[in-house]
């Protein structure tokens, strides 16, 4: 198996083209489908081809775009000298066509990869470049986990009672004045065996002062 570069195939190409009338050097120039078998015309005319590198070189030819549009049915066929030399048929032509169809798809996968890979490339070289953000240079720090706050029951406040207040004053060295015996106690009149009207304290029977009091006033001795 004869394995040639792209380059070396096309320098092969030009080389048949300056021979043969029927073969195209530049690929983007309309081309002629070639005669059926012609493989065997060249190796006659030209031996200084082997057979690989013959067929290396002639499938590399008719596997171009414009070749395989070319190849439509009812198109005539050339020999090496320009001559026609059959038409294509119908089963050739959808042959051609196939390979057209298969060959415009690998193309356009590669091209999308390569667009990619481009992409790609260029995204690593502007993240390589970019300065680093300030965000990602600063660690992020997490908050201690807290411990529940505890409540603490106040007492509800309330008014001492006499016993308190006592215990109170005697812790604080208050001295307490005793009561005076008459104190809460009230005036009465009462009613005695004078005809002077007398107020009664308690248990105990007051004289009342009034009565001496009008007739001083009068003038009258007691």
């Amino acid at each position: 198996m004869c394995r040639k570069s792209f380059k070396e195939l096309e320098d092969i190409v030009e080389v048949l083209a300056g021979f043969f009338p029927v073969f195209v050097r530049e690929r983007h120039l309309p081309h002629r489908p070639l005669k059926l078998q012609i493989d065997r015309d060249l190796a006659e005319r030209f031996p200084a081809l082997g057979r690989d590198e013959r067929n290396t070189v002639l499938k590399h030819y008719c596997c171009r775009i414009v070749y395989l549009e070319s190849c439509r049915e009812g198109e005539p066929r050339f020999d090496l000298d320009g001559n026609v030399a059959g038409h294509v048929s119908a089963e050739h032509a959808a042959c051609s066509k196939g390979s057209l169809t298969n060959f415009l798809a690998r193309l356009d996968a590669k091209r999308i990869a390569a667009k990619a890979a481009r992409i790609a490339e260029r995204e690593a070289r502007r993240a390589a470049t970019a300065p680093p953000s300030p965000l990602a240079a600063t660690p992020i720090s997490t908050p201690a986990p807290t411990s529940p706050t505890r409540q603490v029951k106040r007492p509800l406040l309330r008014l001492p009672t006499s016993e308190e207040v006592t215990e109170i004053r005697r812790a604080a060295g208050v001295r307490q004045s005793r009561p005076s015996p008459s104190a809460g106690r009230r005036f009465t009149r009462a009613k005695t065996g004078d005809t002077a009207p007398s107020m009664r304290l308690g248990n105990r029977p007051v004289h009342d002062p009034a009565p001496d009091a009008e007739r001083l006033h009068d003038g009258g001795v007691a």
